[in-house]
């Protein structure tokens, strides 16, 4: 055993132990120590572990956003004005173009509307129905007369579904015609009804209108036929010979009624003229209105027709023959339009344009037309008239599964394009040129093939670019015909 002396043992006091007592720690540092305490748990797994992405904040993918949304929206901006800029005027200029002339005029449909049979309940009892002036047990007849002006109109309520069902024929005929009294002034009507039974006529009612839309003849047939029953109308509408007369509207709705327009013109005109039936033929000996249409069904469209306006004539299962003068006066606003349309019926139509240069000092001469068929043949003659200087003439026919035949006098000029899908196109013209005139030419565009002929066929040299304000233009197309345009042999 060592044993320290006295000076050693104050140099080296001996450790003094605490037993009993609790153990000695030292003292908890202070909240302002120098020294911070380390984090628990938690909040070390808080601190060391990624944060949201959305939570991030990355000052260049900042700026790089609002860079492209602020560019994105300039960029709209001046999309808008450019549109604006560029395209309303482009959009104004083809409106201008296209409104004046515009190829198809506005339809008159709404004046050729079908009676209902119940409004024969109200008249049933007024005092210009049935008024009968001669009566037996087959038949009646009544004359009814009106003032030779203003409109009017001859409708009916036959109708060809309903007669089809019951077999119980509707016979109708109208006739418009000049009256040959020469004393009678005024518009008469005559009317004569014939039924297959005794007194089964007074079903039907025929009542007259002096004013109104329904100004005219309005007759009421009744659809409750049996198998022996039929009823045969007759109407006539007879205009006064005494003076020229110019009149508003010719309205008919008369299904299941023959119609034949007498030789009106020039005597009497109108200003516009609808016909319209079913299964019957409807035929016009001279018929003149500024805007005439006339519509079939299972009928022929037949005479002779002068509108200023416009001409339709349309029906379906049957022909169309007709002569047509197209007139542009110092009435006229806009091109005179031609409409020919039929299907499983043939077109046979010689067309003339008439106008008078020294009248049309606001417009250009303008003629245009669509004829269109099916399953039938077709040929059309458009010719100026001799008193008429070369016109604007811009002509669309279509045809399918028939051959079709155009002609145009010398005096067209312009570009032509005629082609079938399945079949020839040819074109022949003569060149009626001599001496110190211009030579009539024709340059082609397309020779290679034989089922189209494009090209442009006038006097003297062919413009470098085609003018239509000045020129004409014809279109023939067919898909499984043959078609031929003739050039220069028209009637002129």
């Amino acid at each position: 055993m060592i044993l320290l002396d006295a000076e050693d043992q104050q140099q080296h006091p001996k450790l003094q132990y605490h037993v009993a007592g609790a153990t000695a720690r030292p003292p908890e540092s202070s909240l302002n120590a120098s020294q911070p305490s380390l984090p628990d748990y938690e909040t070390s797994q808080a601190q060391h572990s990624p944060q949201p992405f959305l939570n991030r904040k990355y000052p260049f993918f900042n700026t790089v956003d609002t860079r492209f949304w602020r560019a994105a929206l300039y960029a709209l901006a001046i999309y808008v004005v450019l549109t604006i800029a560029i395209g309303v005027p482009l959009l104004i200029t083809r409106i201008a173009k296209h409104k004046i002339p515009h190829p198809h005029p506005a339809d008159s449909s709404f004046l050729a509307t079908p009676l209902e049979y119940a409004n024969a309940k109200v008249f049933a009892m007024d005092r210009n129905c049935n008024a009968w002036d001669i009566s037996d047990e087959f038949s009646a007849s009544v004359s009814h007369s009106l003032s030779a002006q203003g409109s009017f109109s001859i409708r009916s309520t036959a109708w060809q579904e309903a007669a089809a069902e019951t077999g119980s024929p509707i016979y109708g005929n109208l006739t418009v015609d000049v009256n040959p009294d020469p004393s009678v002034s005024s518009a008469v009507f005559h009317v004569t009804v014939l039924s297959s039974i005794p007194l089964f006529y007074e079903n039907s009612h025929i009542c007259f209108n002096d004013d109104g839309s329904d100004r005219g003849l309005s007759v009421y047939i009744p659809s409750n036929f049996s198998g022996s029953e039929s009823l045969t109308i007759n109407v006539f509408l007879l205009f006064p010979q005494t003076t020229v007369l110019s009149l508003n509207n010719l309205v008919t709705y008369l299904p299941m009624f023959s119609q034949r327009i007498g030789a009106l013109a020039p005597r009497v005109s109108f200003d516009q003229v609808e016909i319209e039936g079913s299964s019957m033929d409807i035929h016009c000996d001279s018929l003149k209105a500024r805007q005439i249409t006339v519509q079939n069904s299972l009928a022929a469209i037949s005479g002779s027709y002068n509108a200023s306006s416009s001409l339709k004539l349309d029906t379906i299962s049957a022909p169309i023959n007709a002569n047509i003068t197209l007139v542009q006066d110092d009435t006229s606003k806009a091109p005179t339009y031609l409409s020919l349309d039929t299907g499983n019926g043939e077109i046979n139509a010689n067309v003339t344009m008439l106008a008078d240069a020294s009248q049309l000092v606001l417009h250009p001469m303008i003629y245009m037309g669509h004829v269109k068929n099916f399953n039938a043949p077709l040929r059309l003659n458009v010719a100026h008239h001799p008193s008429t200087p070369p016109a604007r003439l811009e002509l669309i026919v279509e045809n399918h599964q028939a051959e079709s035949n155009v002609t145009l006098d010398d005096k067209f000029v312009g570009i032509f394009d005629v082609q079938s899908k399945l079949s020839s196109a040819s074109v022949e013209w003569d060149n009626h040129g001599s001496g110190s005139s211009p030579t009539r030419n024709v340059v082609y565009d397309e020779t290679s093939s034989t089922s189209r002929r494009h090209g442009w066929i006038g006097w003297g040299s062919r413009p470098e670019k085609w003018d239509q304000h000045k020129e004409g233009r014809v279109v023939l197309v067919s898909s499984l015909s043959p078609v031929l345009l003739q050039l220069g042999s028209g009637m002129s």
